[in-house]
């Protein structure tokens, strides 16, 4: 099997050098990249252009922002053959929906749930898939062996659990478990006066920040791509906020203790 890799950021480089025994062809807009990826042993080639790595290419993974994956689906879905296997790896999958037409090409998207702080070819790591979860979504036209193929490459990635579910409700989903969490990272960063509290913070501080150290943006596309369902997740937790917010300035600690009560046992349920 040949694997195309289009981007070789954190991502695409992390894919691409967690497929050794396969033929990686791999493309950046940044030329320097893509030569270093290859003097590295991360890519086994690097693609002309795109147009030759898609050409020569079994299963092409794009690795870019959404809306640069939109347009790379835009401008070369002509160009893609039967019998080929296309996905990204954005975090939002409604936007691509008008875009893959049943025509023999198989379009399966995934979403690995993983991920760094830091950014670029340079902060690859192929560990971070290492019994992580990751979403395939699927249309009613793909192939069942083309499904197994991709989960079974992700499984020889390293990922311990892969869901499929369809792009409106990964969506609705990751709304939630993803997006929502970023925006309490920032709001809760962001609502620091200042940073005197460096010295005496913790555990539940950094790992509640952690993920505030964001990528502006790609975040920012993905908050906006997927508003409608972000929003309302927001305005959910807004409501539990006020709820606590108001049993606490009444001084009613039976409502409070109600409160953290609902939220252990919802959080003991998790695996």
């Amino acid at each position: 099997m040949k694997i195309g890799i289009v981007g070789l950021g954190l991502m695409g480089a992390s894919f691409a050098k967690g497929f050794p025994q396969y033929h990686v062809i791999g493309y950046d807009q940044q030329p320097a990249v893509m030569k270093q990826a290859f003097d590295d042993g991360v890519i086994r080639e690097q693609a002309s252009s795109i147009e030759s790595l898609i050409d020569q290419s079994d299963w092409i993974l794009v690795c870019l922002y959404p809306l640069a994956t939109k347009e790379f689906f835009i401008t070369h879905k002509d160009r893609f053959k039967p019998g080929q296997i296309i996905s990204d790896i954005a975090g939002v999958k409604a936007l691509f929906e008008d875009l893959v037409p049943n025509d023999g090409v198989d379009y399966i998207f995934i979403h690995p749930i993983a991920g760094r702080a830091k950014i670029g070819y340079q902060n690859h790591d192929v560990t971070m898939f290492k019994g992580a979860n990751c979403i395939i979504t699927t249309a009613p036209f793909n192939q069942a062996s083309n499904l197994a193929i991709v989960e079974g490459l992700l499984k020889e990635l390293g990922f311990g659990n892969v869901s499929r579910m369809t792009m409106k409700e990964h969506d609705q989903r990751i709304a939630y478990t993803s997006q929502l969490t970023h925006a309490i990272a920032v709001g809760l960063m962001n609502s620091a006066k200042d940073l005197a509290f460096a010295p005496i913070i913790g555990d539940s501080y950094r790992d509640l920040t952690r993920i505030a150290r964001i990528n502006e943006v790609m975040w920012s596309e993905l908050f906006v791509l997927n508003q409608e369902a972000l929003t309302a997740e927001l305005d959910d937790f807004i409501h539990q906020m006020v709820t606590l917010r108001n049993a606490l300035s009444q001084s009613n600690q039976t409502e409070l203790e109600e409160i953290l009560k609902r939220s252990r046992i919802k959080r003991e349920q998790l695996p």
